[in-house]
């Protein structure tokens, strides 16, 4: 996959990522205070986690990685288990209410 397109292909996942931690904010904003409290720190590192990936993307753009296959299959890897750690997150405290 060439450069753009895979920067372009990894800029919606990170999208669609955005999309699911926005979803999941406004159930916890939404819920009771005892889910609040169970759920917000584990909801507050998917956060971290999901900002550490956008920022190493970021740089490895700036800096025009020679190894993009590497980088692919890393960032590929690192987003679809974001991506599966929140769906988990939503998951667990939908059926807490």
């Amino acid at each position: 996959m060439q450069q753009e397109t895979y920067l372009q292909s990894l800029a919606k996942q990170m999208a669609s990522v955005d999309l699911k931690i926005a979803a999941a904010q406004q159930r916890l904003d939404n819920g009771t205070m005892t889910e609040k409290v169970s759920a917000a720190g584990e909801l507050s590192l998917l956060k971290t986690k999901h900002q550490e990936l956008a920022e190493r993307a970021g740089q490895a753009a700036k800096h025009h990685a020679d190894d993009w296959s590497q980088l692919h299959s890393e960032f590929q890897r690192d987003c679809d288990a974001l991506a599966d750690a929140i769906d988990r997150w939503i998951t667990k405290h939908a059926t807490s209410k």
